[in-house]
This record gives structure tokens, sequence and C-alpha cells, in this order.
């Protein structure tokens, strides 16, 4: 019997890859490292919600969505829906860092799969970040959304008080 390749990631582990960078903010994608082997690659399988996918979107509004927000890699799409994703496709050409090893992984795994092909994505209540941390914990929450929101209220709040401060004065 074959010797089984070793995980790079403890499973039930929270993982991420930067994302993208606007201004002073980084933002990342999360992930939660499975506890299964890509059966061809033997990579580890890391358990997502978003994309990007391993082959061709399946339908029209996800080859759109691919369009709009391309893989790094070619012969990827990307999703709106919790799935399964290898490690060298989740990390997009960047590097992924460990956020967490949970004490117990089994919680974290059971609660991974039962969201496994949900759909739903949304920037700003059900994104990867949500996923990541609900699987971990429990509870549905997102720092980025979180720092993103206050971001904009600040910015807004500044507005209204320049427009304040300009018809006080006229």
């Amino acid at each position: 019997m074959g010797e089984q390749p070793e995980f790079t990631f403890q499973p039930g582990s929270v993982v991420r890859r930067e994302l993208t960078t606007k201004g002073p903010e980084k933002y990342y994608h999360y992930g939660v490292a499975s506890e299964f082997y890509h059966p061809e690659t033997e990579e580890q399988m890391i358990y997502q919600l978003g994309g990007p996918y391993d082959g061709e979107a399946p339908d029209l509004k996800h080859r759109m969505l691919t369009k709009m927000w391309p893989t790094a890699t070619p012969g990827g799409w990307t999703g709106t829906h919790v799935g399964l994703t290898r490690l060298e496709r989740f990390a997009e050409l960047k590097d992924v860092e460990l956020v967490i090893v949970p004490n117990n992984p089994i919680p974290v795994l059971e609660r991974a799969k039962s969201l496994l092909n949900h759909r739903g994505w949304s920037m700003t209540t059900y994104n990867c970040e949500h996923y990541a941390n609900y699987c971990l914990t429990g509870d549905w929450k997102s720092e980025q959304v979180s720092v993103a929101t206050n971001s904009v209220s600040k910015k807004a709040g500044l507005a209204a008080l320049a427009g304040f401060v300009a018809w006080l004065a006229s």
C-alpha cells in the first residue's frame, strides 16, 4: 500500500492568501485546510467559498464572472459556492499563510463540509472570511468587512462634516 503524502497544513486549519491591496489595507482570500488530497496531484485540498476552481465555468453566469474576476492561472474559473479546490489553485501564484490551527479540527471540518455546494456568495454578508470563521468558531463574521465598512463610514462622515462646514461658511 502506497504512503500518503504529508499535508501542507493540518486539516481544519484556517489559511489565507493575499487577494489585493487597496490603499493601506490588505485583503485576503480565506479557506479551511481539508483532510483530502487531490487524487491526481496528491495536493492537499482546501474548502473555500468563491473560487478559484479547476476546469471550465459550468454556466454563462460563471463564465461572465470569471471574465470580470479572472483566475491568476489558466484553466480555472471563479465560483460563488462552497467547494473544494487544490492548494495550488487556491494559492493563485501567491504564498498561502497559516492563520490558525484549531485545538480540535473535527467540528471545524464538520462545519466546513456541512456547507459544501452552498451558493450565494456576497462580498458583505457571505464571503470567504465569513465562511472560514464560521467553520472555525461557529460565528459568522468578517474582520475585512468591518474594516472596509468603518473606512467607508469615516469617509462618509468626513464628507458630511465638510459639507456642513461649507454650508455654515456660506
